[in-house]
């Protein structure tokens, strides 16, 4: 089902540099998974670069996502019995485990680190796709002449530069500032003015996508008085060669940390912004 989120555009390309951002707790890591099951069960070689999460945590979300068993069952081992767990570790024998992805939780990487892991994994196994999780935490020398910005913007050049030269999609996730909790309407969904420490990012980047919930925003209700608990909106602000301004709103199941593309609404938008900044990318 995640397919649907790029068959209007085309998908993915190679060269690509993909940003996805999300304020924290709404599902970036969580959408990440998805898409690199989605892609390696397309017979894709994905990379995953973890600087937040440990391998084991990343591994139990990609089991919850492929075995259809809460998060939470398989992270704190609370199977109902044995049977379960049988039954569990025969369908990440038999699913997940055969997937070509290979992840790294190391923390502390430059730019220049990142770089080598991605071209030894294309070397020995071949690269298709690489995932970064998350751009900001990413390191990078900062000396007294550069500020933070500055220094996420070279990242942010590094990484559509490794993109062009591996000739392979790299989707970043990356936070966002704060000030887009403070926005009502259609104005809560995040623009690319939103990603924190924005610098070049909404330059460099091909695509740049959000993730917003809702729920985690403090909005119980839409505007029918039905619960946002299991909505969520996927929004599209930037597509080179592609549509921009692409909103859609998706089902969310928190306990097995996915995203439901079942019955998939759509909706295009301007948002109501005057600032040059926040204006919509075409």
């Amino acid at each position: 089902g995640i397919s649907k989120l790029d068959e209007r555009n085309g998908g993915f390309y190679a060269g690509q540099s993909i940003i996805i951002g999300a304020r924290p707790s709404m599902g970036k890591s969580a959408f990440m998974g998805q898409m690199a099951i989605a892609m390696a069960e397309q017979g894709k070689k994905v990379g995953i670069i973890s600087l937040e999460m440990a391998n084991n945590e990343i591994a139990g979300r990609l089991a919850a996502l492929d075995t259809e068993i809460d998060f939470k069952t398989i992270y704190r081992n609370l199977f109902r019995d044995e049977r379960q767990k049988e039954i569990f570790h025969n369908r990440i024998s038999n699913s997940t485990a055969g997937l070509s992805i290979w992840i790294s939780d190391e923390t502390k990487l430059n730019p220049m680190d990142i770089r080598a892991k991605a071209d030894k994994l294309k070397k020995m196994h071949g690269l298709d796709v690489l995932f970064i999780d998350y751009l900001q935490l990413i390191s990078a020398d900062q000396t007294a002449n550069k500020n933070r910005e500055n220094v996420v913007s070279e990242i942010s050049r590094s990484c559509k530069i490794m993109a062009k030269d591996l000739s392979i999609p790299v989707i970043a996730l990356c936070q966002l500032n704060r000030a887009v909790t403070n926005r009502v309407g259609d104005n809560r969904f995040p623009q690319p003015s939103d990603l924190r420490e924005s610098g070049s990012l909404e330059q460099d980047a091909d695509v740049i996508g959000f993730i917003h919930r809702d729920w985690m925003a403090g909005i119980a209700n839409d505007a029918a008085g039905n619960s946002t608990e299991n909505k969520a909106h996927i929004i599209w602000r930037k597509w080179r060669n592609g549509e921009a301004n692409l909103e859609m709103e998706v089902g969310f199941d928190g306990p097995k940390m996915r995203f439901v593309f079942d019955d998939v609404h759509e909706n295009r938008y301007m948002p109501e912004v005057d600032n040059q900044g926040d204006q919509p990318f075409n």
